[in-house]
């Protein structure tokens, strides 16, 4: 991959705090986050002269790569991150002899481990690669597989954009947080493209609608607060001030707490083999 594409614009990670392994247990915890359905039907691992062996690429909590660790009992798993506070949190709470959690930024990093894996998951990481180079991270990806090898990316389309009714008073804000927090909004239906593009076959695509309405707004209500207190730094940089980003927080929950609003995500699981 080209060390210069990576300096087109890539943003740091908006959600980069200690409390953000707590606020991922809990999400994982709540329906339509958990890791069920986005870990299920993993393909066997195919033979090869390496060590057997899984990459959780952007491990998060480790959570991920303690269950994998389960789905494969014979193998190495390895959760990789760019954010050493989360990798170390992950060890105190998942380490285990066959997990090895480390910091890792795979756009940047040397390919010192090319063809090393027989799968990769990752989960809830494309988002946060700046679009102009979310094809060199799926590319990296691929490098990192041996022959026969799957990959699994898991992402969302419409966080944030799809409450409806949309409060029309934040549009324009709106607008300026979607194209500069650092977040695509859209990066699930990129994924099969991605994929494709870097020659991986045999793809399949599983989207699952998130909807939440009545009791279930109660639940992402609370993780939507939690995204915009961790998020808060960088709300006010795009805004301008932080009373535009408190204002802005306080009117989104609002219309989330409406009645009859809804939310709708969909979730893109995306399986491909080298």
């Amino acid at each position: 991959m080209s060390t210069k594409k990576v300096s087109c614009g890539s943003r740091n990670y908006a959600l980069e705090s200690p409390r953000e392994f707590d606020r991922l247990e809990k999400q994982s915890s709540f329906q339509g986050y958990s890791f069920d359905e986005d870990l299920a039907d993993l393909p066997d691992l195919a033979e090869s002269e390496h060590v057997a062996s899984v990459l959780d690429a952007g491990c998060g909590s480790g959570q991920g790569t303690q269950i994998l660790s389960r789905l494969y009992p014979t193998h190495q798993v390895t959760g990789c991150d760019r954010s050493e506070i989360r990798v170390e949190q992950a060890r105190r709470k998942y380490a285990q002899d066959r997990i090895e959690f480390r910091v890792s930024n795979l756009l940047n990093d040397p390919p010192a481990d090319y063809l090393t894996h027989q799968g990769i998951f990752s989960r809830f990481v494309l988002q946060h690669i700046e679009q102009c180079l979310q094809l060199d991270f799926i590319q990296g990806l691929y490098n990192r597989l041996t022959p026969g090898g799957w990959m699994r990316v898991v992402d969302c389309d419409g966080l944030l954009i799809n409450l409806s009714p949309f409060p029309p008073d934040l549009m324009s804000a709106t607008q300026k947080l979607t194209s500069q927090i650092g977040v695509d909004f859209m990066a699930g239906r990129k994924i099969p493209s991605l994929f494709r593009s870097v020659g991986l076959t045999q793809i399949t695509c599983k989207v699952v609608p998130l909807v939440f309405f009545g009791a279930k707004m109660n639940q992402e209500i609370e993780l939507m607060k939690e995204r915009f207190q961790l998020t808060l730094p960088r709300m006010i940089e795009v805004l301008g001030s932080l009373q535009n980003a408190q204002d802005y927080q306080d009117r989104y929950l609002e219309g989330m707490a409406s009645p009859g609003s809804i939310v709708v995500y969909n979730k893109f699981i995306v399986t491909g083999i080298k």
